[in-house]
């Protein structure tokens, strides 16, 4: 426990590749309390890994502003790691199992928002989304190398203000239009130069696996306004122009399609309604052939035939519409005879 008691001003300490193990019962005194004024800890590949830093480790290192935990096995990291070191700057956290969720947990970073450079390589990520609630304001560089990460959004970036360079090779990213504003932030950005984008590869889908993902075509992805006016204009002007030479040129025979397709309506809603005929046949004459009619044409039928005729004098409802009357009794009839004399 008082291993460092006598080194009151040491400010580099290296315990590289080294067999340290750190658990509960034996961080009862905290090893590093007592070294105030200690700024680089590496603890880099420890040869049977620390397993989980415990959460009072750095307990006393008030001073310590560079941390190299990577190569050792962590799984997870408390939220409280770090609350006894807010001036820490450089964290280095490579070649560690972190792909679970909340292994690395967005609380762990609001103690040192002094933070500008973050190594995260090689540590089986899926997501940096922990970044988002992180608070980390000042982080300038951020190495996310040989992950599995297939999608950067645009909330992500927009949390790290002051990135300026994004290091994300051999990473397993996405081809579609999910990446658009990562891609064109990427190729544009001026305040972030985005290490050798050239060499990022597409993952998925299968039929692009392989490809450049700076050679993916974002203008698919857009919605081009203007195209779309363009394109509604023009249709309603050749709409316009259509319907007038149409109404100009065959306007009677517009007016006889209409009624044509009324009268087609009107006769599959009178088969659906499986109405019978009332009529054997309805009679369609001038009224100067009317003598006739009553004389000749509906004695013949009616009496020596026994048709049943239907006449409008005869058979038409009073006070309804006279077109009304008429169509009702042609689709009321077996038949239709036009008298043309």
């Amino acid at each position: 426990q008082d291993v460092f008691s006598g080194m009151p001003n040491l400010e580099n300490l290296g315990l590289d590749a080294n067999i340290i193990l750190f658990t509960d019962d034996q961080l009862k005194f905290p090893p590093f309390k007592d070294l105030k004024h200690l700024t680089v800890l590496s603890l880099h590949s420890q040869r049977r890994g620390i397993g989980q830093i415990p959460s009072n480790l750095l307990q006393g290192l008030s001073s310590l502003e560079m941390f190299y935990v990577g190569n050792t096995n962590l799984a997870h990291l408390n939220p409280d790691t770090f609350k006894f070191s807010p001036q820490l700057w450089f964290l280095d956290l490579s070649k560690n199992a972190l792909s679970e969720d909340h292994s690395i947990p967005a609380e762990l970073f609001h103690p040192i928002s002094r933070l500008t450079k973050l190594l995260i390589s090689r540590t089986q990520l899926r997501s940096l989304n922990f970044l988002l609630n992180a608070n980390l304001s000042r982080l300038s560089t951020l190495k996310a190398t040989g992950n599995e990460i297939d999608l950067i959004n645009k909330t992500l970036i927009q949390s790290l203000p002051r990135l300026e360079v994004l290091d994300l090779q051999k990473n397993t990213f996405t081809c579609d239009c999910d990446n658009e504003f990562f891609i064109d932030w990427a190729k544009n950005s001026n305040s972030t130069q985005v290490v050798y984008l050239n060499k990022y590869m597409c993952s998925y889908p299968s039929s692009l696996r392989g490809m450049s993902l700076s050679a993916f075509n974002t203008e698919s992805c857009t919605l081009n306004i203007d195209f779309i006016c363009f394109l509604c204009s023009s249709i309603v002007v050749f709409l316009t122009l259509l319907s007038s030479f149409v109404w100009h040129f065959l306007r009677f025979q517009v007016v006889y399609a209409y009624y044509l397709f009324l009268a087609f309506l009107y006769d599959n809603k009178k088969k659906q309604s499986g109405s019978t005929f009332q009529y054997d046949a309805f009679i369609s004459y001038n009224a100067q052939d009317e003598p006739w009619v009553m004389e000749e044409l509906i004695p013949k039928l009616e009496g020596e035939q026994s048709w049943r005729l239907c006449l409008h004098h005869r058979d038409f409802e009073p006070g309804r519409p006279i077109i009304d009357n008429i169509v009702d009794g042609i689709y009321s009839s077996r038949k239709t005879i036009c008298l043309i004399t």
